[in-house]
This record gives structure tokens, C-alpha cells and sequence, in this order.
């Protein structure tokens, strides 16, 4: 008897949105009978493994990025590039070996640009196919559309038309490339009722160090001073959970269940504006308040782009001021997306088609 398809999914390690937008992918995969491997490294990997216990995971190391204290964010990447460039072309090598060790099938890469085969049908998962880096967005746009273009679709967690969350990132024409936009991707689904709010705010955090400790720091100091009722999700899982900080909830990690049961029950979110955390908040239509990492020029056009529509509040984290920012919410109308509307189902079907 045939054995099941094998298909490899492999999200960045840079923050956690990458590895939880895998989630309702890999659902769909095992609905359609397929044998799924997991290759992810530190945090991503640890967040997989909880959500999947069964499934086999390969350690692959990830691009290890981290953030700046100060000076230029654009100036560090370029500072980096060349050793980004080898641990991309080291993930490839090692995709030729995990591909004959496991007789993968198919691959899905979230944002690993490293992860195509030339005898192996894959897909690339972004919602970036327009980079904004400063002066050097020329050559990167260059080299991001050699990369998409070596596998067989780029797949887009937003929707196609106007009515969109990712607006020119994704959006932008006369791009060359091959697109599906899937609709927005969570690994949420709104509840039936509306549960009653015990929490007067909950803060997520996420992304590289040490950007992730200095907001962390900020939120504490700031609630230590206020009789907000809150909960803070560190983003750190496999680490031990810390005592609780006066009026505040602190928690290393959630489960998906558990930490939608948590935003349901807080009044606002504040966190980056990572991409994955909108389409999550959108799902579950909450207000967000958002401060994103600084020097991170994506996620400081999402929130802006959200802001002027009214549908977040947005603060630099160096002049990061909760209680001004609360001030705000009640100004802005809730992030609101159907999560019915996506084709992962239709894509996934389609994609393993072509093996």
C-alpha cells in the first residue's frame, strides 16, 4: 500500500506569528490525510511541538536575528546581510539532506528563503512581496523575487481585493510573481457568545531580543503604577512562569485555547503589530493597541496603516504611554475579519495535487 504524502512545513524563527499562522495549515494537511514534519528552531519550535506532540520535529537552525538597542535598523541588516546570506545557503544544504533522510514530498516554507528543491515542489508563505528597506529596498527587492520565484506558488495570508489588512506589502503591482491570496490565516476562531471582560487589558509579546525584555520592562513599570487588572503574555515558552507582578497575570505561554480564553476576556490588546497578530485580532474583532518594534519598518506600516483607518492606537515604544493609550481606545473601532473567508482548504488540496 502507498504510503501517505510527506510534506515538510517550516516557519521562521524570527518571533512567533510565523510558527502560530502555521497552525490551521498543518490542521488542514492532517484533515486531507497527510503525514506532516515540523523543522523550526528555538521559540517556533517549542510552540509547535505544544500544539503538536505527535508530529516529528527536525531542529533546523533558524537566522538567529536580533534587534538593536539603538542606532539604525537598516544599518544593522545591511551589517548582517552577508551572514544571513550563509545561514540561508546552510538551510538549503540541510533541506537536501532532510528531503532524501525523510523522502519529503512537498515543502511549505513560512519566510525561509532558503527552503526550495529543485526535484521537490514547495511553497513560500508571506505577506511581504513589497519590502521596505530604505535605501536599500532596490536590491532586496531583487533578491526577495529570485527567491519566491523558485517555488511554485507564493501564498498570502490577506485578501486580494482593497478590503485588505497587509495593504502595499502585499498589494503592491508590477511585482512578476506568482500570487494566491488565501484570505486572512488564525489560529483563532471567534467564539459563539461574548464572554464578560475580567481583564482590563492583555499585553503579548513577541519578536527578537532585546527589544522583547525593554517593552516587557516598560509594561510592568508602567502597570506597577496603575489599578489596571491585566494579563501579560511573555512569548517565552520553555522558560519558568515568573510570580505574579502585583496586579498582573504573568504567563511565559498560552496554548492557542488558552490565550484566546484570555483576549476574550480582556477589554483591549496591547502588543507589536507583527502581521500574524492582527490577522489574529481581526478573527476576534478586538480593539489592539499597538507599539511596534522599533527600527522594524513592516510592522510601523501596519500600525500606521491601521491608525489612519481608526481601527488601532499606535505609540512609539520610547514615548510608550499606557494610560494616554487607553485613553485612546475608546476612539477606534475593533479589528474585524470573517475567518470563514480563507482557501486553505482549496489551497492545500491544490497543492498536493501537483506531487
Amino acid at each position: 500500500m502507498d504510503r501517505k504524502k510527506r510534506i515538510l512545513v517550516s516557519p521562521l524563527d524570527w518571533g512567533l506569528g510565523h510558527a502560530t499562522r502555521c497552525i490551521p495549515i498543518i490542521h488542514e494537511l492532517l484533515s486531507q490525510n497527510v503525514e506532516v514534519i515540523i523543522a523550526s528552531d528555538e521559540r517556533p519550535l517549542k510552540i509547535l511541538k505544544t500544539e503538536f506532540p505527535f508530529l516529528t520535529f527536525i531542529k533546523l537552525k533558524g537566522y538567529d536575528i536580533s534587534y538593536q538597542e539603538k542606532g539604525s535598523f537598516f544599518w544593522k541588516i545591511f551589517k548582517l546581510t552577508p551572514g544571513i546570506l550563509r545561514k540561508i545557503l546552510n538551510e538549503h544544504e540541510a533541506l537536501k539532506v532532510i528531503v532524501e533522510k525523510y523522502e519529503i514530498d512537498g515543502i511549505i516554507s513560512d519566510n525561509r528563503f532558503g527552503l526550495f528543491h529543485k526535484n521537490v515542489p514547495s511553497i513560500f508563505i508571506t505577506h511581504q512581496v513589497w519590502i521596505d528597506a530604505g535605501i536599500f529596498s532596490g536590491i532586496i527587492q531583487l533578491m526577495n523575487k529570485w527567491f519566491l520565484n523558485k517555488h511554485i506558488d507564493v501564498w498570502i495570508p490577506d485578501f486580494e481585493g482593497d478590503y485588505n489588512l497587509s495593504g502595499k506589502l502585499s498589494h503592491k503591482k508590477n511585482h512578476g510573481l506568482k500570487l494566491s491570496y488565501l484570505g486572512p490565516i488564525s489560529r483563532f476562531k471567534k467564539s459563539a457568545t461574548n464572554l464578560n471582560k475580567q481583564y482590563d487589558l492583555i499585553a503579548i509579546l513577541s519578536g527578537p531580543e532585546p527589544q522583547r525584555t525593554i517593552f516587557e520592562n516598560m509594561i510592568l513599570s508602567q502597570l506597577s503604577f496603575s489599578n489596571l487588572k491585566a494579563v501579560l503574555v511573555r512569548g517565552t515558552p520553555g522558560k519558568n512562569l515568573p510570580s505574579n507582578h502585583l496586579n498582573v497575570e504573568i504567563f511565559d505561554h498560552l496554548s492557542a485555547k488558552d490565550l484566546q480564553e484570555k483576549i476574550e476576556l480582556s477589554a483591549f490588546v496591547l502588543s507589536r503589530s507583527g502581521y500574524t497578530t492582527i490577522m489574529d485580532l481581526s478573527i476576534l474583532n478586538k480593539k489592539a493597541f499597538f507599539v511596534p518594534t522599533p527600527g522594524q519598518t513592516e510592522q510601523e506600516y501596519l500600525a500606521e496603516n491601521l491608525s489612519e483607518q481608526k481601527k488601532a492606537v499606535i505609540q512609539n515604544q520610547k514615548s510608550f504611554d499606557l494610560l494616554a493609550g487607553i485613553t485612546e481606545i475608546e476612539n477606534i473601532s475593533a479589528l474585524n475579519l470573517n475567518s470563514e473567508e480563507n482557501k486553505i482548504q482549496e489551497k492545500v488540496t491544490w497543492f498536493l495535487n501537483q506531487i
